[in-house]
């Protein structure tokens, strides 16, 4: 079994699970937000972009958080 893999930025390490430890509960969980719904189709429709090159209609602080729940859930990278 791997373990979660980090991506270092400037700020830390990013955790991100192993494509063997995402699990479909927090998969399904990550993805019952329309907003991150939203990400995921954005993404999914124009290929990797940056957080802040994707309009969304929430504060910055509230997509932080909707970009981490997706990363931890193994959605995104």
């Amino acid at each position: 079994m791997a373990a979660a893999s980090k991506t270092e930025i400037a700020g830390g390490a990013i955790d991100q699970p192993a494509p063997e430890e995402i699990e479909l509960g927090s998969v399904l969980h990550a993805l019952s937000d329309p907003v991150r719904l939203r990400i995921v189709a954005t993404l999914a429709d124009t290929g990797e972009q940056t957080c802040g090159s994707i309009e969304l209609p929430v504060a910055k602080s509230t997509c932080t958080h909707h970009f981490r729940v997706l990363r931890e859930a193994g959605v995104i990278s």
